[in-house]
């Protein structure tokens, strides 16, 4: 099959896009990319990237001039706008050999347009995988349901969401929105994302203090992560045993290490940076529990991110201050313990009861590893895409 996929974002930005179109490619398929510069989530584009033609892993990459993220709801928007501008021009460019559109759709949902103005150019079926609900994601951005913009948003989300003659989805609980909210009625194949499955050398020394309790976060540091809650429940207690280790990077990053040195616990929270995913495995390895943490939003709820799965793969314990869908995965799995979103007392308490059960909590962790397997993993994952993705083309 000759497929052509659409995305805003691919590595070297932190997503497993790139690892999928690869298994594609090695799968017999020829994969093209059109995606942006890498900006996210800093907002600035990384050294060395330019407008232009590669190749990868045998995967052609085109990467469209967008503008950069920046700063800002308005500089958001513009890199939003400007993907779908620099993607239907691009379009224009195509003709009519590839069998089948797919779209790996995070926010925003903006990222189909040219998908779709493909499909109907060329009258091809179109796959949107659905991992960011729209516009419900613009309410955890804090636009109120009863604004115009809101409704404007949904309008155009409900249209583009209907053009797709497929819709994969990476939660369980995503059909009730399409239904009720959208009153969007296609066919869901449920596809949940996998962990880096690679096997990688573990760093000889732990980066960590290894005389504390060592509990992780790893991955984007934004306003969606919640780590507030994480940094203010460690305020609260007591004991200086335990050590909140943060892997990752993100806009709230300068936000997030201010608020440690207000409450001054600067020898409780360290703060790592982001680390190659090569690296990744170490971080895990070393560490005695895992944190997720959300914000306290109903469409969040519906979501399961993606580090959820490396966290199980990782086979550690993992302490939950997330809602809905991955607090169900968590608990379904034996894995963790889980507070509501935001609850920074109940969190503290939770952490407090890790550090006196330590040892029974740690065998919990192992649990984990079976459940991925079980339950997710790369294999799946190719095998649904491929069967869909040979369905599609020859209809």
């Amino acid at each position: 099959m000759k497929i052509l996929f659409f995305t805003q974002y691919y590595e070297p930005e932190p997503f497993l896009i790139h690892d999928k179109t690869k298994e594609l490619v090695n799968n017999g398929n020829e994969v093209t990319v059109v995606t942006g510069l890498p900006n996210y989530p800093k907002g600035e584009v990384m050294k060395d990237y330019k407008p232009g033609k590669q190749i990868i892993d045998g995967v052609n990459i085109v990467r469209l001039p967008i503008r950069p993220r920046k700063t800002g709801s308005k500089n958001l928007f513009l890199n939003y706008i400007s993907y779908v501008i620099q993607g239907n021009k691009f379009v224009k460019s195509l003709d009519a050999n590839f069998d089948v559109v797919y779209v790996y759709q995070l926010s925003p949902v903006f990222m189909a347009i040219p998908g779709i103005k493909y499909k109907k150019k060329f009258k091809k079926n179109l796959i949107i995988y659905c991992l960011d609900l729209w516009p419900e994601s613009l309410v955890s951005g804090g636009i109120k349901k009863d604004r115009f913009i809101y409704n404007v948003f949904k309008i155009i989300s409900k249209r583009i969401y209907k053009q797709a003659d497929s819709i994969h989805i990476s939660s369980r609980q995503f059909p009730k929105y399409f239904n009720e909210v959208l009153n969007v009625k296609k066919k869901f194949i449920y596809n949940p994302q996998y962990a880096v499955e690679t096997s990688a050398t573990i760093m000889e020394k732990s980066p960590y203090d290894d005389k504390k309790i060592n509990i992780t976060f790893t991955g984007n540091v934004g306003e969606m992560q919640s780590l507030d809650t994480v940094v203010n429940a460690m305020s609260i207690i007591e004991s200086d045993n335990v050590q909140l280790n943060i892997v990752g990077d993100g806009s709230q990053l300068e936000n997030l290490k201010s608020l440690v040195k207000d409450l001054d616990i600067t020898e409780k929270v360290i703060f790592h940076g982001r680390k190659p995913v090569e690296q990744m495995d170490s971080y895990l390895h070393y560490s005695d529990a895992l944190i997720i943490s959300m914000k306290d939003d109903e469409a969040i709820s519906y979501t399961m991110p993606a580090k959820l799965q490396s966290y199980l793969k990782s086979g550690k314990f993992i302490i939950g201050t997330i809602n809905g869908e991955a607090a169900r995965v968590i608990q379904e799995a034996n894995v963790g313990i889980v507070s509501n979103a935001g609850n920074i007392e109940q969190l503290a308490r939770n952490i407090e009861l890790f550090m006196k059960k330590k040892d029974d909590f740690i065998l919990n962790g192992k649990n984990g590893k079976k459940y991925y397997y079980e339950k997710f993993g790369k294999d799946k994952f190719i095998k649904i895409l491929i069967e869909d993705l040979k369905r599609l083309s020859n209809s």
